[in-house]
C-alpha cells in the first residue's frame, strides 16, 4: 500500500489549497514564524476544485482555516483506488497532499473580533521557496 508521503512528493499541478482544524485550546500563531507541519505530509482542500469543505467534528472547538496559494501539491486520483483508500477519500473534498519538505511561513491571523463575527480563525500562509 502507498505510503502518504510518497504521494505527495509525486507533485502534479500547483494549487490554491486551505485546511480546517480543530482545537481544544487557542493557538500561539505568530506573523513571520513557519507553519508546523511537524515534518509531515497533511491533505489539504484545492479550493479552486472543492464542492464540499472537511469540517472537523470536536466539540468545544476552536477551528481554524489555513490558507495559502500557488503550493505545488499531488492532486488525488479518485480514480485510484489505492490512493483513495490510502487518504480516506472523499471527491466532494477536492483532496491534494503536501509534502512534508513544504515551508510555508504565516503571514497573517486573524483577531478574536474575527473570531466572534466568523466562528473561526483565518490564516494566511505564503508558500517559501
Amino acid at each position: 500500500m502507498m505510503k502518504k508521503n510518497e504521494l505527495a512528493r509525486e507533485i502534479d499541478r500547483v494549487a490554491n489549497i486551505s485546511r480546517t482544524i480543530a482545537v481544544v485550546a487557542k493557538l500561539d500563531l505568530v506573523v513571520g514564524n513557519f507553519y508546523d507541519n511537524r515534518d509531515r505530509a497533511e491533505s489539504w482542500t484545492d479550493i479552486d476544485e472543492a464542492t464540499d469543505g472537511f469540517i472537523p467534528e470536536l466539540e468545544h472547538a476552536i477551528t481554524y482555516v489555513f490558507l495559502c496559494d500557488n503550493v505545488p501539491v499531488h492532486a488525488v486520483d479518485y480514480d485510484n483506488a489505492a490512493e483513495v483508500e490510502t487518504l480516506n477519500a472523499y471527491a466532494v473534498e477536492a483532496e491534494v497532499v503536501v509534502a512534508a519538505t513544504t515551508r510555508m511561513i504565516i503571514t497573517d491571523v486573524s483577531d478574536d473580533n474575527d473570531f466572534e463575527q466568523m466562528g473561526y480563525y483565518e490564516v494566511s500562509l505564503e508558500i517559501v521557496i
